[in-house]
């Protein structure tokens, strides 16, 4: 069986696995939609680029995630 993070070339499909997985695996619901990914989900890219504008040479950021919806 093929591993549940592995990279497929479909995007939403690895990410839809990934989820399906980690719920499955430690009980944590889906809480973004694959197909709408923009909408319901930050890239952690787009967080680079945001940050790397601020031009400074350190940075610390603090990220307070959880899977709770009502966080």
């Amino acid at each position: 069986e093929k591993h549940p993070y592995s990279a497929s070339g479909d995007a939403a499909a690895d990410v839809r696995r990934a989820m399906q997985a980690f719920e499955d695996d430690f009980g944590v619901p889906m809480m973004i939609d694959p197909d709408d990914a923009e909408s319901t989900a930050f890239p952690l890219a787009q967080l680079k680029l945001k940050l790397k504008k601020i031009g400074i040479k350190h940075q610390l950021l603090h990220l307070d995630c959880c899977a709770n919806g009502a966080c």
